[in-house]
This record gives C-alpha cells, sequence and structure tokens, in this order.
C-alpha cells in the first residue's frame, strides 16, 4: 500500500473543482459539497468529490472498524500511533510491523478505491471528514485542541506542501481560517458538529482533548482503548505512552512524511514540527487572539463549554 499523502501529492486535481483562480496568497484546494452544510468543505486538491462519494457511500465497513478523526493539524498522527500501539499491546496487530504510520492506519478518503478490503481486522483509518461528509464507520475517535495552535500548525502546514501552493502571511492565513476557506473549513463549525454527535451516541463517538494527551496521557490511552474495546494491563499502557512520545515520534521516519522532500517546499518545517500547547502566543498579537476567541466561542455554542475553548 503506498504511504497515503505520497498518493495525495502525485494524483492530478479535479479541474472541475479545484479552487481557481490560485495565487502565493490562497492555497488550492477542491471543494466538496457538504448536505449537511451550505457551503462547500475544502480539501487538497488530491481528494475529489468523486472519491468522498465512493467512501461515503461505497465503503463496505467491518463490525470493528474504527477511524480517528479531526480537523487537520489537531493531534492526528498522534492519535494514530497511539492506537497502532494499543492494537499491538492488545495483540491485535504484530509487534514487528515495520510499515509505516501510514500505512497502518491510513487515511481513508486518500486509498487507492477498494484496498481497504486487505487490511487486517480491526481496521483502523484516519479522516478529516464533517460529521456530514464522514464515512459509515461504527467508531470514531475526534481529537480537538485548542484552535489557536490549530491555525499555527495549518499555516505552516500549508506553507510546506507544494501541492497547496500557499506562501501567503500569516495575516493572510488567519483571515482565510476565521472564514473557514482552509483545509476542513470552518474549525467550530467541524469541531461543533462532532462534539453534538458524541453528546448523542457516546457509544460510537468519543471526543479527546489535545492538551488531555498531554497532561495525562496514561488516562487517555485507558479511554480510547476501553472506547475500541482493546484489554491493556498498566504495562501495556506504560509502553504505549512511550512508543507515542514526541521525541520519539519525530526520530521515527515511519512516522512522519518528511521522506517526501521532493513535494514539499525549500524551507518546509518538519512534519511533526512541534507537538507543543501554546505555541499560538509566538504568533497571535493581542488584538488577534481577543477577536479570534471571541468569534470561537459564539461559534462554538455549548461545545466550547464542553471542550474548555478557548482558553
Amino acid at each position: 500500500m503506498r504511504d497515503d499523502h505520497e498518493t495525495m501529492v502525485r494524483s492530478p486535481p479535479s479541474a472541475a473543482l479545484t479552487d481557481a483562480p490560485c495565487d502565493a496568497g490562497r492555497p488550492r484546494y477542491n471543494l466538496i459539497r457538504d448536505p449537511s452544510r451550505g457551503r462547500p468543505v475544502p480539501y487538497p486538491v488530491a481528494i475529489d468529490e468523486d472519491r468522498v462519494a465512493q467512501v461515503r457511500h461505497g465503503f463496505r465497513p467491518r463490525a470493528r472498524d474504527a477511524a480517528i478523526v479531526t480537523y487537520p493539524r489537531s493531534g492526528t498522527t498522534w492519535m494514530q500511533q497511539i492506537v497502532s500501539a494499543l492494537l499491538v499491546e492488545a495483540g491485535l496487530h504484530p509487534r514487528d510491523d515495520r510499515r509505516r504510520l501510514a500505512e497502518r492506519i491510513p487515511w481513508l478518503e486518500a486509498m487507492s478505491p477498494g484496498s481497504e478490503i486487505w487490511m487486517r481486522s480491526p481496521r483502523v483509518f484516519k479522516t478529516h471528514a464533517t460529521h456530514g461528509l464522514a464515512p459509515p464507520i461504527g467508531r470514531f475517535v475526534c481529537v480537538v485542541r485548542e484552535p489557536k495552535d490549530v491555525a499555527v500548525s495549518t499555516f505552516h502546514h500549508t506553507r510546506a506542501w507544494r501541492s497547496f501552493a500557499f506562501q501567503g502571511t500569516w495575516a493572510r492565513w488567519l483571515a482565510l481560517f476565521r472564514a473557514g476557506e482552509v483545509e476542513g473549513g470552518s474549525w467550530a463549525e467541524h469541531v461543533r458538529e462532532w462534539v453534538d454527535a458524541a453528546a448523542r451516541d457516546p457509544g460510537r463517538v468519543l471526543v479527546v482533548r489535545y492538551e488531555d494527551m498531554h497532561q495525562d496521557p496514561g488516562t487517555v490511552i485507558r479511554r480510547v482503548a476501553a472506547f475500541l474495546g482493546v484489554e491493556v494491563d498498566a504495562a501495556g499502557v506504560a509502553r504505549v505512552i512511550d512508543e507515542s512520545r514526541f521525541d520519539r515520534m519525530r526520530a521515527d521516519p515511519r512516522a512522519s512524511h518528511d521522506h517526501l522532500g521532493a513535494f514539499r517546499t525549500a524551507d518546509a518545517t518538519p512534519f511533526l514540527r512541534r507537538g507543543v500547547r501554546g505555541d499560538w502566543k509566538r504568533h497571535f498579537s493581542a488584538a488577534e487572539r481577543r477577536a479570534f476567541d471571541a468569534a470561537i466561542r459564539a461559534e462554538l455554542g455549548a461545545a466550547g463549554e464542553l471542550l474548555g475553548y478557548p482558553s
């Protein structure tokens, strides 16, 4: 199976949906219609509407399937590493699997159609889908991160990949992010939909805060294991914590996409860039923070109280 990001950057864009015109101040995207929303959702150019529809309507789920769902740059890779390590500790996946993390837990929308049938059960995928575009999978682990940190991380991420063709300023990016004109669309809408889904059906959607993964990883790991029906003892939890340390993941070429240097810009930051809380403080001005927090608070509504965002 090809690395999902390699598939993404090698695939041609859909001329009908690619966001155009594009320039250094506006990333290139495909715009995918979401039936639950009034406007389309931006996706990377290699994922078109036909592929998203195929995943929504043609995917054949299995009983133990699960997916990690996030708004982009919200701890996706970290949770992939945790879940992969949990499956190994439970004896459900082999310990000597040398494949890249992106092959063990692939991006469902970026996979070659039908290739998922060859995956070993229990299968786990990643997705950045809105709730309205989610695949028909039985369980979702939804990771949510402080939105100002997400804005900063997506800024560096978008500038790092040639396919986005974006070299705009931080101020330009912040305006696009607030308008929902970036990959994933509106952060608040994406998060609110998944938090509401978890409230309606907690057996199907588990919401995990990125900040809690930092503060108390053992508790988060045990919650995720219980949600997925994976049995792991205290020693196994300790090993999962060790396997998913940021410094260890960053040193492991299987955990990142830095090997795809030809598809990244000359000044690209590492795929696993910082992995910290509060990096937004190095980017936001006081005025930007006040305006951003006020807007996010209004858009999140009750979901913001539950999540504690913005801080």
